[in-house]
């Protein structure tokens, strides 16, 4: 322990206390010539006197523990061991100079030879090696920290205007004259007048430095932020690193989320690849409820994490960078941090775009198989995929997952039971107890049951999975009405469609081996498959016009895309039906902009936004991804349109008796289609083209 002490106060960087005793014997110097500086200067009421004496006091109290302690632990040193040794540490510069600061406080003196005694307190600032350092040479002041360089200034300050105060007395001329040039007016004689013209010119010259300092700090504060490396300070913030064109869209629906809940959320995104910062950050302007911070630096550095907080954020959306030239980064940047001696966030929960998740799921699952952060793996095109079969056979389902899984309206949200129920209850009725909304499953020891049988129980400690605006606008409802009416059979509705399509290109968004699965065996023989070098033969495209498809599918390029669209446009005004048939999977943003229309004759999907927007809503629940997996591929439950060709009994039904007839048919009210629109959980069901609702099918 003597050991330690001595480490501590004699060799301070060669102990992990040294810092911090450090600092707080420079605070109790600082205070105490601070308070020597306001007694002397200034003729203070009597109250505040006796505040300040206080302090003093304590400081002094701190100055005798410090001595005490150095003379307890400094037989440590051999050179200092006995009762030898401490008398000739006694007769060391520092320890004379403790010794005055703390004899003369106690020894009554005459006022000037006392202020001269207490202004020799500034010697203690000899200990501060470091600190001296940054006195004495200019090298060393123009390398300490900006805090150092205006503490030393003030230092000077202090004690220069002590000093001079006693020529002139006890008043504020020193101050005055320091600080302002006609105070010399106020001295009383040609010694004064000397004493206040050189006391004026070591003002201009610490004067000038502070502002030369404070004007260098805040051009490099400014430079730093306009450049994306001004360190942010913050907890609890989204991270997002890299960027595409998903980006905007994310952030919409990050904005829209906490919009609906009227709360502000940092978040920091780090581009490594930008070059241009500032117009990167104009367009990031209009998102009311985020808080935007852009940040610049290499990728695989941990000087660059730690100038965002890694280990404070709470969500990290690692995207595919298109300009990176770094094979695997983002495989490389999950690495490196979980890897880092310095990473300790065990909170902090990744959602990571992947190029091939066949070979990546291997290679992450051993990287984050010593860890305990949450993770989830997102590919482009296998989303895509999932969302789009079904959705190229019936564009109407595209609308429907576009609308969950956007913050706008209904979305999935998963909430524990005991949240509503005190004891264990059935699915039916908790489907009827929450009638407000809409539950379509539970998820019972994280595996997710859509659309169980009515009998499942549903245990206190098990989520439910409930398609609402607002978790906590839900009510319960303890009027159940499972047997107000008399059971109607409703045949289950067959996942295959009888349609005509045409898919040209083989771009990765789409298989066609897969949207076979949603079309029936007609259909599936009458599909085309074009792939050639030039789709503006005239010939391809009225043989293709010729055979009056259903949908006509273009998996291109998005710059052959735009291109063949406005010719097709062009050429085939006159046919409606046919430019109505055109159905386009783009990814650029613009590009599909240039491709909407006032009329909507036209359907773009466009796969960033759906993508972004799937995003977004896994940062606030991994267990969509098990919920959407299941209901955007022909496995388990899917959403069906109930028309009212097949199922004309339940379009003249009240809402109740729907929902009632439904359910005990195993299938689950989602909402309706009307005027080519999904309206979820619609309270209002008359003049509806199609019924939606969740069930396996036949």
């Amino acid at each position: 322990m003597i050991q330690e002490l001595y480490k501590t106060l004699e060799r301070p960087k060669h102990s992990k206390y040294g810092d911090i005793v450090q600092k707080i014997i420079l605070i109790n110097i600082l205070t105490n010539i601070v308070i020597i500086f306001l007694q002397l200067l200034f003729k203070l009421p009597s109250n505040v006197t006796d505040i300040l004496s206080i302090i003093e006091k304590i400081t002094v109290a701190g100055f005798v523990i410090e001595l005490a302690l150095r003379y307890i632990s400094i037989g440590y040193n051999k050179k200092y061991s006995g009762l030898f040794g401490k008398i000739k540490f006694t007769f060391t510069f520092y320890t004379i100079i403790d010794i005055i600061t703390i004899l003369f406080y106690f020894i009554p003196t005459t006022q000037i030879n006392s202020m001269l005694f207490r202004l020799m307190r500034f010697l203690k600032l000899a200990r501060m090696k470091h600190l001296t350092q940054s006195f004495v040479s200019i090298k060393a002041f123009a390398t300490s920290s900006i805090v150092v360089q205006i503490m030393i200034l003030f230092v000077f300050s202090i004690f220069f205007i002590s000093i001079f105060s006693l020529i002139y007395g006890t008043d504020k001329t020193s101050l005055m004259i320091f600080l302002d040039p006609p105070a010399l007016a106020e001295t009383k004689n040609d010694v004064e007048l000397l004493f206040g013209i050189a006391e004026l010119m070591l003002g201009l010259l610490i004067g000038g430095a502070l502002i030369s300092i404070i004007t260098e700090t805040l051009s490099t504060v400014t430079s730093k932020i306009q450049d994306g490396y001004y360190p942010y300070k913050g907890k609890n913030h989204i991270v997002i690193v890299n960027h595409n064109h998903k980006l905007s869209f994310i952030l919409k629906e990050l904005n829209r989320y906490y919009t609906n809940i009227d709360e502000v959320q940092d978040i920091v995104i780090f581009v490594p690849f930008v070059d241009d910062i500032e117009n990167f950050r104009e367009n990031l302007n209009n998102y009311s409820n985020l808080e935007i911070i852009v940040l610049k630096g290499e990728a695989i550095n941990w000087n660059s994490y730690e100038r965002f907080n890694i280990n404070q954020a709470k969500d990290m959306i690692i995207l595919e960078e298109h300009n990176a030239t770094i094979e695997s980064l983002n495989l490389k940047i999950s690495r490196f941090l979980l890897s880092h001696h310095k990473f300790n966030n065990d909170n902090l929960k990744f959602i990571i775009e992947i190029q091939d998740i066949n070979i990546s799921k291997n290679i992450y699952n051993k990287i984050f198989d010593q860890s305990s952060n949450q993770y989830q793996l997102i590919q482009h095109t296998t989303i895509m995929e999932n969302f789009l079969n079904r959705s190229i056979v019936n564009p109407l389902y595209f609308k429907i997952f576009l609308e969950l899984v956007s913050f706008k309206g209904y979305e999935f949200y998963t909430i524990r039971a005991n949240r509503f129920f005190n004891t264990s209850i059935s699915f039916k009725d908790a489907y009827y107890k929450l009638n407000s909304t809409i539950l379509v499953g539970i998820n019972k020891q994280n595996d997710i049951l859509l659309n169980p049988l009515s009998s499942t129980m549903i245990d206190i400690d098990d989520e439910l999975v409930i398609l609402a605006t607002n978790p906590n606008d839900i009510i319960v409802n303890d009027s159940i009405k499972s047997n107000s009416y008399d059971n109607i059979k409703l045949p289950l509705p067959n996942l295959t469609e009888d349609k005509k399509i045409c898919v040209l290109g083989d771009y990765s968004d789409i298989d066609t081996q897969n949207i076979i699965q949603f079309l029936t065996q007609s259909s599936i023989n009458n599909m085309e498959h074009i792939v050639q070098d030039d789709y503006f033969e005239d010939k391809l495209w009225e043989n293709i016009k010729s055979k009056n498809y259903d949908s006509i599918i273009l998996n291109l390029e998005d710059n052959l895309e735009l291109l063949l669209t406005l010719y097709l446009q062009g050429k085939y005004k006159d046919d409606t039906k046919f430019i109505n048939s055109i159905i386009n999977i783009i990814h650029d943003p613009i590009n599909a902009m240039l491709l909407d229309t006032k009329d909507d004759s036209n359907k773009v999907i466009l796969s960033e936004k759906l993508v972004g927007k799937y995003i977004a809503q896994i940062v606030f629940n991994t267990k969509i991804v098990d919920i959407f997996d299941e209901i955007t591929q022909p496995r388990g439950n899917e959403f069906y349109l109930l028309t009212q060709e097949k199922y004309p009994q339940i379009f003249t039904m009240e809402l109740d008796r729907l929902k009632y007839h439904l359910f005990t048919n195993q299938m689950i009210y989602i909402g309706i289609i009307k005027n080519n629109n999904f309206i979820a959980n619609s309270s209002d069901i008359s003049s509806v083209n199609m019924i939606v609702v969740l069930t396996r099918g036949d």
